[in-house]
C-alpha cells in the first residue's frame, strides 16, 4: 500500500522527491488531499478545500495567494488575489511552483510555532497544492478567453448569453427592469470592401470603444456576430435606454479616428413574461427597421 500511494503521490505532483515518505499515515493523508484538490477546477475552491484540509492539523487560520503576473496571464484584467480565513497569527509565505512554473506566492497565517523552524510539512503541502491549483488557473484562463472577443475585447456570445440569463433572473425578483441594444455598423462590407479587412477590423474596436465609453458601471457590451454588437443597460428602463443610445450615436457619428461611419440601433425593455428570445427578437427587428429607415424606433418600442 505504501508503494502505491507513494507512486500516487510521485505521478501527480512530477515526480517531485521530496514527497516520497515511509510514513504510511503520512502518505494516506497527503494521497486524500491531492484527490480533493483535483476534484476542483476553480482556484478559489482549491484553496479552500486546501484550508479546510490543514487548518486544525497545522493550526492554520487563514491564507492568502497571490498569482504571479507571468501565470496565466490571459486569465483576467488583474492576477489573481484570493484571502481566505483570518489573517493573524504567524505567517509564513511560500513560493507555489508547478514543475519550474512559477504560479505565485502562498502566505499561512497562524502556523504553528514549531512548524516555522522545519518547513518539510509545508513544503509538502504545497506540492501537493502546485499541480491542482495549475489546472485550475488554466482552466479559469481557458473561461476567461471563452467569454472575451478576441479581435474587440468585447464581451462574447457566450459571456451575453450568461449575463442576459442573470439579468433576466434578477428583473424578475426584483420587478425593475433591464434595456437590451443591439447594435450594427451600417455598410460594413463597403467598409471591408472598399479600404480592406484590416480597416473593417479597426473600425469594429473603435466600436466597442466608443460605446463602452457611453455605459454606466453594471453596463456591459459583448460582440454577438460579425459586425453586431449587444448591450445589457442594468436597472435601465425604455428611457434610459433612448438616452444611451442617442449618445452612442452621436459619439460614433462625430468620431474622427477613420473614415465616418454610422451605426443602427434597436432596443427593447425587459417586461414580466418576456421571453429571452422574444426580448432579442425585439431589438434585432427595431434595429432593421432603423437600418432601413422605416418608421419610429423610438416611439415603437415606448409604445409597446
Amino acid at each position: 500500500m505504501n508503494a502505491r500511494l507513494q507512486e500516487q503521490i510521485e505521478f501527480h505532483n512530477g515526480f517531485a522527491p521530496s514527497l516520497v515518505s515511509s510514513d504510511k499515515d503520512d502518505l494516506l493523508d497527503r494521497y486524500e488531499l491531492l484527490r480533493e484538490l483535483q476534484k476542483r477546477l476553480d482556484p478559489s475552491e482549491v484553496l479552500i478545500t486546501l484550508l479546510n484540509a490543514i487548518g486544525d492539523r497545522l493550526g492554520v487560520v487563514g491564507l492568502r495567494f497571490e498569482a504571479d503576473e507571468a501565470a496565466n496571464p490571459a486569465a483576467s484584467d488583474a492576477p489573481l488575489d484570493l484571502a481566505l480565513g483570518r489573517n493573524f497569527g504567524e505567517a509564513i509565505s511560500l513560493e507555489v511552483r508547478a514543475g519550474d512554473e512559477l504560479l505565485g506566492m502562498l502566505t499561512l497565517y497562524g502556523v504553528r510555532a514549531h512548524l516555522i523552524g522545519d518547513l518539510r510539512a509545508l513544503d509538502r503541502v504545497v506540492e501537493c497544492l502546485a499541480f491542482p491549483l495549475r489546472n485550475a488557473l488554466l482552466y479559469r484562463a481557458a473561461s476567461a478567453l471563452a467569454r472575451r472577443d478576441a479581435l474587440t475585447g468585447a464581451g462574447s456570445r457566450l459571456a451575453f448569453d450568461e449575463a442576459l440569463a442573470k439579468e433576466m433572473s434578477r428583473a424578475e425578483r426584483s420587478s425593475v427592469p433591464f434595456s437590451l441594444l443591439i447594435i450594427d455598423v451600417n455598410n460594413f462590407k463597403q467598409v471591408n470592401d472598399e479600404f480592406g479587412h484590416l480597416s473593417g477590423d479597426h473600425t469594429l474596436c473603435l466600436t466597442r470603444r466608443l460605446v463602452e465609453q457611453e455605459l454606466r458601471e453594471g453596463d456591459a457590451c459583448f460582440r454577438i456576430g460579425g459586425d453586431e454588437f449587444a448591450v445589457l443597460l442594468h436597472r435601465s428602463d425604455i428611457e434610459g435606454a433612448l438616452t444611451v443610445s442617442a449618445r452612442i450615436r452621436r459619439a460614433i457619428e462625430s468620431q474622427t479616428i477613420l473614415s465616418p461611419f454610422s451605426v443602427a440601433v434597436g432596443m427593447a425593455q425587459w417586461r414580466a413574461g418576456l421571453s429571452r428570445d422574444a426580448i432579442i427578437a425585439r431589438a434585432d427587428q427595431r434595429m432593421y427597421k432603423d437600418k432601413s429607415g422605416r418608421g419610429d424606433v423610438e416611439s415603437d418600442e415606448t409604445s409597446a
